[in-house]
């Protein structure tokens, strides 16, 4: 046992176990640093400054951890309060040159894992009341999410708020672990069916043909604007559709991968953060997994909603972790010279909802702005709205270029989401033209069945699902009552690209081979509720004893929804309009559920998302449970 001024051996989390493999197999030290600079204005002092940046690193044992090469594993030492000292630096901007490029190198020095603390504060001052701060630190201790909750933390504390109470380590980790053991199995079989070797990365980078540059640090960081006039049309219609903004610019590049003469099952990789309302403390809990963009020709007018529905299959199969995911679509990926896999993406897409301009006693603190500090897979594209434009942050290696005016084709994309004018008209794959419709099976009844139930309306054979106004919810419940009915699960993404009941009908007689006879269609009513997608984050037990009035439990789903969002929501304002998404939307429920034993469902949730509709809800469930009881 390790005496308390000794480090102590704990487990690696699951996160930190992929980011310490894959920091191995690229070779940058820098690749996988986590970085943002915000600006300081008013009066302030260095080393109270400094102080309250230690307080916080001893309270949070996640930022006092050493992380060693054992056998081909990492292991982790837990260090003691005193032991764990964050660098912090002051420098006179004057002095520094180019302030971007002065602390972007800051922020690429490479941390000594081996020690107490990888945590990096530099404060650049313009002027007595005018600092520049950066923060850095390794993603084998934070996420996105964390950074920014330690700047506020650090802050809180400099204008003498009380600490926050944080878990211990284990506890940390040991959640992790459960929700990794809990659905890991089930995630796993998903994307070993979704890789089916028709999967193909995005391709958006070339070679220079210079041949200059490193692949290992950054060729063009830059950055474009979306405008507050062009984003406040995207809000609206993402609005409109029920869809985060972050889902309009995912449409958005689905187009510019049509337009470019791109092929369906394009992948990119997606950072989720897998965070739910237990999970206070800093740490790491994102992992990167892969996202089929929608085929935009197939989706039509229905790209919104083709887009959010991948996005909910992604989440809904997020337990597993990207180590974990290589040996399962190794084979749909060329191996790298030496033999290790290689990641199943070429462009990663990562959404940071900032952290809006804050006060902190005399001090007021801008947005975090995140630095990229290197390339690890390709391009990296980064999605920061801070409500009044979204900024666009590209990095890629060295020793490649973007292929074509790639931000041009992207703000014309955006616009053309905003006006909701789809991509030009795609025959659905696996169609001929000019042949005579067969004559309706069995199937064929069936499934024209479900979609009118749907829909409320009949459907033509070849008719678009979407054009007739079905949307991901829809979706949902038709794959569910055929996989119901005919005991065979079509793929969401599958149904986008050929979303017509003939071709339906067509797949679900293809799964159903070798067998010649009709599969047996089972009496079930088709407007029960279809399961829902699984939920990011632990189903442990309630947490807390479920309030029974009215008032305490509207406190409760306020203090839930205000946790995610990071600012509170009056009860009749809707929930999307304040910048909440579909990942957001599985943090509220896991939140809900944790505290009172009830599970709400996505799609009620989507159809009234305001704290007073939830509250209502939840109040339901709770009085159904007791009469049943």
């Amino acid at each position: 046992m390790s005496s308390p001024q000794q480090p102590a051996a704990a487990a690696a989390g699951t996160e930190q176990r992929d980011f310490w493999f894959f920091q191995r197999m690229t070779g940058d030290p820098a690749g996988y640093h986590i970085a943002g600079t915000t600006s300081l204005t008013g009066a302030l002092d260095p080393e109270r400054l400094r102080r309250a940046l230690t307080e916080v690193t001893a309270r949070h044992a996640q930022l006092r951890c050493s992380f060693h090469h054992d056998g081909g594993e990492p292991r982790v030492l837990v260090h003691p309060a005193g032991a764990a000292r964050p660098e912090f630096e002051v420098h006179e901007a004057a002095g520094a040159g180019d302030p971007e490029a002065f602390l972007l190198e800051r922020a690429r020095r490479p941390f000594d894992l081996g020690s107490p603390c990888q945590l990096r504060a530099v404060l650049l001052r313009h002027a007595p009341d005018r600092h520049d701060l950066l923060l850095a630190s390794h993603h084998l201790v934070l996420d996105g999410a964390a950074l920014a909750q330690l700047l506020h933390e650090v802050l809180s504390r400099y204008a003498g708020a009380a600490p926050v109470a944080v878990a211990p380590y284990a506890e940390y980790v040991g959640r992790q672990l459960v929700r990794r053991l809990r659905e890991g199995g089930k995630a796993a079989a998903h994307w070993r069916q979704a890789f089916d070797g028709r999967t193909r990365p995005l391709e958006l980078l070339a070679q220079s043909p210079t041949g200059a540059g490193s692949a290992s640090r950054p060729g063009a960081v830059g950055s474009f604007t979306v405008g507050p006039e062009l984003r406040a049309s995207l809000a609206d219609r993402c609005r409109r559709e029920r869809v985060s903004l972050f889902t309009g610019f995912l449409a958005a590049l689905a187009l510019v991968v049509h337009d470019r003469g791109g092929a369906a099952h394009q992948v990119v990789g997606m950072p989720l953060d897998q965070r739910d309302t237990a999970d206070a403390e800093l740490g790491n809990y994102t992992t990167v997994l892969p996202l089929h963009l929608p085929d935009a020709a197939a989706a039509g007018t229905g790209l919104l909603q083709a887009t959010q529905a991948v996005l909910l299959d992604t989440v809904g199969h997020s337990a597993t972790s990207l180590l974990d995911l290589l040996p399962v679509v190794a084979d749909a990926q060329p191996a790298r010279e030496d033999g290790a896999p290689t990641v199943p993406w070429r462009v990663m897409v990562t959404a940071v909802r900032s952290r809006p301009p804050a006060r902190y006693g005399e001090l007021r603190a801008g947005v975090l702005r995140p630095i990229s500090t290197g390339a690890k897979n390709g391009l990296g594209i980064t999605f920061v709205d801070d409500g009044t434009q979204v900024t666009l942050h590209l990095s890629h290696p060295g020793n490649t270029t973007l292929r074509g005016r790639f931000g041009e084709e992207l703000l014309a994309a955006l616009g053309r989401v905003a006006e909701g004018v789809p991509a030009s008209a795609a025959r659905a794959p696996g169609t001929d033209a000019g042949r005579s419709p067969a004559a309706p099976s069995p199937v064929a009844e069936v499934v024209h069945a479900v979609i009118e139930e749907v829909l409320g309306a009949p459907l033509g054979p070849d008719d678009d699902f979407f054009r007739a106004g079905g949307n991901s919810i829809g979706v949902s419940t038709v794959l569910a009552q055929v996989r119901r009915r005919f005991g065979v699960r079509v793929l969401v993404r599958e149904f986008f690209q050929a979303p017509t009941p003939a071709a339906l009908t067509r797949r679900v007689q293809e799964l159903h081979h070798p067998r010649d006879e009709e599969p047996p269609v089972a009496d079930t009513d088709i407007r029960q509720t279809p399961p829902e997608p699984a939920a990011t984050g632990s189903a442990a037990p309630p947490d807390l004893p479920a309030p029974a009035g009215p008032a305490q439990v509207a406190e409760v789903v306020d203090a839930v929804i205000e946790q995610v969002l990071g600012a509170p929501l009056g009860p009749e304002e809707d929930f999307f309009h304040a910048g909440g998404n579909s990942i957001g939307v599985n943090a509220v429920l896991t939140g809900i559920r944790r505290r009172f034993g009830v599970q709400v469902r996505v799609r009620e949730f989507f159809q009234a998302p305001t704290p007073a509709a939830l509250t209502r809800r939840v109040q339901e469930l709770q009085h159904s449970e007791s009469k049943e009881s």
